[in-house]
């Protein structure tokens, strides 16, 4: 093995994967910037232990995540019809190539493949900023879920405040 050859390759995979993950972020921070700055101020919300979470503030996020997550949710399902349809020409363009190259099967492969290559990084562009985005979506609606079981929980604890006082007025 050339010790040479494998970080120069290595060197040529860093260089083109940095270009295809900016095209990736470029689309991710397009469709997800509003929402990361949200989920970015809760984190900071929650990281800091002096601060008590209002329940204003724990009304906030139940009603403003799921109003970003409609407008995220709609511009990754346009970004799983861009990946769709690249995967469609894609194919399209692989056949004709398949079938117009002249030679055995093997050759034809390897020119299809060749003559493909470029709809192929697209498709996966499109496919990593769909998948990124919708991570960024389900951690969005986790933290949904746990700031309305922290409402749930503050809401029993209220009930139970109210009802505790009336049993120890009966007693007496």
């Amino acid at each position: 093995m050339k010790m040479q050859m494998v970080e120069e390759f290595m060197s040529t995979v860093d260089k083109d994967s940095e270009y295809i993950q900016s095209l990736v972020d470029d689309l991710v921070k397009s469709c997800c910037e509003t929402l990361d700055e949200y989920v970015k101020w809760v984190s900071a919300l929650l990281a800091d232990s002096s601060i008590h979470v209002t329940n204003e503030q724990l009304d906030d996020i139940i009603m403003t995540i799921p109003t970003l997550l409609y407008f995220v949710g709609t511009q990754q399902e346009r970004y799983g019809i861009k990946r769709d349809v690249s995967k469609a020409s894609k194919s399209t363009l692989y056949n004709k190539i398949y079938r117009e190259t002249l030679g055995i099967a093997s050759v034809k492969k390897a020119a299809a493949e060749d003559a493909t290559f470029n709809e192929n990084l697209v498709t996966t562009v499109f496919s990593s900023a769909y998948d990124t985005i919708k991570t960024k979506m389900e951690y969005a609606t986790e933290l949904l879920q746990s700031a309305k079981k922290v409402v749930s929980r503050r809401m029993t604890e209220s009930d139970l405040t109210r009802f505790t006082p009336n049993i120890e007025r009966e007693k007496r």
